[in-house]
């Protein structure tokens, strides 16, 4: 069933994002042809200007609606009229949740390598991709010279919390959202408040932390082989904590505690 559900999920999102996605590509296209021809001159000089705009404008678009998208779909799906239907299917709670975070996941991580790819298209030469790559391995030999060897294992541990931070701002914004429907009126508002206090929350709690640690390591906290030893793992240990603490917090109080009146 939950296949089921993913599919659906997909299918819902599927026509709504992918005109998007391709407009995007389009206007990448048009961009670095446009940028690569020398023919507007004096008043056509606007017209470069304003098909980048357009361009810059539509990974903006891309981004938002990505993101309003999937939590509008949790939000509506789960806490309005539609949540009777989605509450009555043969299904644990847990598969509604766990259908909406991976096609929320999903599209999130599509978004992000479509911008990348669309700004390769607009952007990158053939000479620059080549200065990009060289650019990297100086960065990364720099990075091991500082970090006595650290330098790879930063980079892995930055795109490892890049993804556990993705999974937990998506957890997050389920919580609030599953503690708003708590109330029976502004539910909206509600969650974005009790996104806003556990936000503030965790804001506290990680000061404090790296506050502590400063002390411990007598304010060298900004010692790059501090910050791959000890601080990204911690705060990657810490965000796993919060994912599994958000998810059961979300579980229970749609098992426990809905309220779709």
């Amino acid at each position: 069933m939950l296949s089921k559900l993913i599919k659906h999920e997909f299918r819902a999102t599927f026509r709504l994002l992918i005109p998007l996605f391709i407009l995007l590509f389009i206007l990448s296209i048009v961009d670095r042809i446009v940028l690569s021809l020398d023919i507007f001159h004096g008043v056509l000089e606007i017209i470069p200007i304003l098909i980048t705009f357009a361009f810059v404008i539509s990974i903006a678009t891309v981004i938002i609606a990505t993101f309003i998208l999937m939590i509008m779909r949790f939000y509506k799906n789960l806490t309005s009229d539609e949540g009777y239907l989605m509450f009555t299917l043969p299904v644990h709670t847990r598969q509604l949740i766990h259908s909406k975070f991976l096609v929320f996941f999903t599209w999130t991580i599509a978004c992000i390598l479509a911008v990348i790819a669309a700004l390769l298209i607009a952007l990158a030469r053939p000479e620059s991709i080549s200065e990009l790559w060289n650019s990297f391995k100086q960065v990364l030999k720099g990075l091991n010279n500082a970090m006595e060897g650290y330098g790879t294992l930063f980079i892995v541990e930055t795109i490892v919390l890049i993804l556990v931070n993705i999974i937990y701002q998506i957890l997050a914004i389920y919580t609030s959202i599953a503690i708003g429907q708590l109330f029976n009126g502004h539910r909206l508002i509600a969650s974005f408040g009790a996104y806003i206090c556990i936000y503030l929350a965790m804001q506290v709690i990680m000061t404090i932390f790296i506050f502590t640690v400063s002390l411990v390591f007598k304010n060298d906290i900004s010692n790059p082989k501090i910050i791959a030893q000890l601080l990204f793992p911690f705060i990657t240990l810490f965000n796993l904590v919060m994912i599994c603490v958000y998810y059961f917090t979300t579980n229970y109080i749609f098992t426990k505690r809905l309220n779709l009146e």
